[in-house]
């Protein structure tokens, strides 16, 4: 996964969340996603990294 895809899909987390969505849910819609690469997204997701 590129740094662009997964800032995308972080932001797109980001956005569910506030929407009151679970993101360890959520990241499930992402079916392409390796179970490291959820991992790694909602590391972002919940650590609240600026970059993301």
């Amino acid at each position: 996964m590129s740094n662009i895809q997964k800032n995308i899909i972080i932001r797109a987390l980001r956005i569910r969340k506030q929407s009151g969505e679970d993101p360890a849910v959520a990241v499930k819609d992402y079916t392409k996603l390796t179970v490291a690469e959820q991992a790694e997204v909602l590391e972002e997701v919940e650590g609240g990294r600026a970059d993301g």
